[in-house]
């Protein structure tokens, strides 16, 4: 069964579960007659096995609505034609606490129909689906915020001209943001540590001697103090970290007919760059508990059922949800991201209007997630005729504010280390750290300078290497 086939069962069974009548449909369906899809436009854009042009190419370029932000309320047949527009505070600092907003500088003409925060949503019982994945929707008055750019409130107009120039007056504008004393960010265990040990038996052919699969994958003990490696009388990983410290005293003072070569490398924190910056549109019928939405999301179904479980407990009914898929570009920025939760945050206070909320490029930067950065120890030993003995590779990343992907992106990345290449013993470990930076994510790329595909089987194999292939660009650790 493919991911997408779990992904839309776990939906249905939630669904089902909460009484919900849901569905998950592309755009294309949802907008009927009224814009012809980009795919079905031309007939030339391939003829025979030779590719014209991408198939959705004119449409781009002559500005069709292609993308979740071209549409609009008046797009989605059955919708009001008249819609409300919303924006995200983002919060500039992390070591004060933060006392609230000021939004005097708005005046009495352009102050938002609607301002949502922490306090406003606790009221009515509303809370971010998994926030120990994702994080809380806003900063607490009287909390320090976890990160920079977090969000502290989501504002509403219902007239456009007021919502432009409240916008242009709050751009940038770091004196709307009340601050209290300074304050520390409490200490936070690690996202995740782990150590990968493998050493080959008699061949490369034959049975491991160690290996994370044959023995196990060391998961050290993790707290606010840091990373405590276990030592070698641990009843479990004693005898994977004995091989790990003699591999490592080796590598430092190689074995007659070997030499060993060791660099260090820094991949910074990058953003995706997406074609699309984060964007949404919602209506709620609180009379009827109708949830419409069209969302920018590389996991819809995973987003449509996080959303249902958002609702599940709150005072505000939900008995169907209309999650519409639109097509978008994220390169995994845009899979199990938080965004779409405040659209529909956003719609379920907004007077029974349908609302638009879209970041500009800068709160894009300000606030959608990163890649990784790491700083990455690595060194080989290798023979006289140059054939490769052993691999060590140290990787210490910065997560940013909440835990997302962390886990999984920093245990990848280190098990990706080898890439293609055989080597008869390794010594592979990873630490990923919460920070005051952006939250990172998914990013189609790694931290680690690689050749473009992963290799799932190596001449021989090597029981911790990824089974999946990257399918975008790699750049070089520099």
């Amino acid at each position: 069964m493919s991911k997408l086939d779990l992904n839309r069962r776990s939906f249905l069974k939630a669904a089902a579960a909460m009484g919900v009548i849901a569905s998950v449909r592309p755009v294309k369906d949802a907008l009927a007659e009224l814009i012809t899809p980009a795919g079905g436009q031309q007939a030339h854009w391939i003829s025979g096995n030779t590719l014209n042009y991408r198939r959705d190419g004119l449409a781009k370029v002559t500005g069709q609505k292609v993308f979740a932000i071209d549409l609009r309320a008046r797009d989605m047949q059955g919708w009001p034609a008249q819609q409300s527009h919303a924006l995200t505070i983002h919060i500039p600092r992390a070591d004060r606490i933060y006392d609230g907003l000021d939004l005097s500088v708005l005046g009495s003409d352009y102050q938002p129909d609607v301002l949502i925060d922490a306090e406003s949503i606790a009221a009515d019982g509303l809370r971010m689906p998994d926030p120990g994945f994702y994080g809380e929707f806003f900063v607490k008055k009287g909390q320090v915020s976890p990160m920079l750019g977090h969000p502290v409130a989501v504002a509403i107009w219902h007239d456009y001209e007021k919502f432009r120039v409240a916008n242009q007056r709050l751009r940038f504008n770091d004196a709307i943001f009340r601050f209290g004393a300074e304050a520390a960010q409490p200490r936070r265990a690690p996202y995740v540590a782990a150590r990968y040990v493998r050493v080959q038996g008699e061949d490369a052919y034959g049975e491991d001697r160690f290996s994370p699969m044959k023995n196990i994958v060391i998961w050290p003990q993790l707290d606010e103090k840091g990373v405590h490696w276990p030592d070698s009388s641990h009843p479990a990983f004693g005898a994977l970290m004995g091989e790990s410290a003699r591999i490592q005293a080796e590598m430092k003072q190689p074995k007659d007919g070997l030499r060993a070569f060791a660099r260090k490398y820094y991949s910074q924190s990058i953003e995706h760059v997406a074609m699309e910056m984060e964007n949404g549109l919602a209506w709620y019928e609180r009379d009827s508990g109708a949830l419409h939405m069209v969302a920018a999301s590389q996991a819809p179904y995973g987003t449509a059922e996080h959303v249902m479980h958002m609702l599940k407990d709150s005072k505000l009914p939900l008995n169907q949800l209309d999650y519409i898929s639109s097509y978008t570009v994220g390169y995994g920025q845009k899979e199990h991201h938080p965004f779409p939760f405040y659209v529909a945050l956003a719609s379920l206070y907004a007077q029974g209007r349908p609302v638009r909320l879209a970041l500009d490029r800068w709160k894009h930067f300000q606030f959608a997630l990163k890649r990784h950065p790491f700083d990455v120890e690595t060194a080989i030993s290798v023979d006289k005729d140059g054939k490769f003995h052993a691999l060590t590779c140290h990787m210490v990343g910065d997560g940013g504010g909440v835990t997302n992907f962390s886990p999984s992106v920093g245990t990848v990345a280190v098990t990706a280390a080898q890439s293609i290449y055989y080597f008869p013993e390794s010594d592979l470990s990873t630490e990923v750290y919460p920070s005051i930076g952006v939250t990172a994510g998914s990013m189609r790329c790694s931290p680690w300078p690689i050749p473009r595909c992963w290799s799932t089987r190596s001449p021989r194999r090597s029981a911790w290497m990824p089974s999946s292939c990257v399918d975008a660009m790699c750049s070089r650790a520099a």
